[in-house]
């Protein structure tokens, strides 16, 4: 019975406080409870302030290759799982679904059923500039090659 009650008329931060503490830690009855409450409430707060990873940031907008042969092909990323391939000097546009993992960017082409998922390096420079292995058929043999793409 004797317990106090607050009245908030108003959202003031003195009643905020006063209704916050009677919900301190002091007042748990065991002792075991207050360590279960302070670690819950750590990792709360980890959880909630942690940045997802793995997404390389915002990578919208046209890619011009750079080197090897500048202007040879474009990456066209439409949309946060579509990406545009074209080349110069031909009117064909392939569409590929793509998805950033560990280093790498896997491709999947959408015109297709039977489609397979192709994985290449994949490294962010800076916010308008990646890395990406060699998109081109090349010898099995040869040393890997990249691409550079710039806004």
């Amino acid at each position: 019975m004797g317990s106090p009650s607050i009245e908030l008329f108003t959202y003031d931060a003195c009643y905020c406080y006063a209704a916050l503490s009677r919900f301190s830690l002091s007042n748990t009855k065991t002792p075991v409870m207050r360590p279960f409450i302070l670690i819950f409430g750590v990792l709360v707060l980890t959880i909630t302030s942690c940045k997802k990873e793995g997404d390389s940031g915002s990578i919208r907008g046209l890619y011009t290759e750079s080197r090897p042969e500048s202007g040879r092909s474009q990456l066209n990323f439409i949309s946060k799982h579509l990406v545009v391939q074209t080349e110069r000097g031909s009117s064909y546009a392939d569409t590929f679904r793509y998805a950033f993992s560990s280093g790498k960017i896997e491709l999947t082409p959408i015109w297709t059923d039977q489609a397979s998922t192709y994985s290449f390096e994949f490294e962010r420079i800076d916010a308008n500039t990646f890395k990406i292995e060699n998109l081109y058929p090349s010898i099995p043999e040869a040393p890997r090659s990249y691409m550079f793409y710039s806004k």
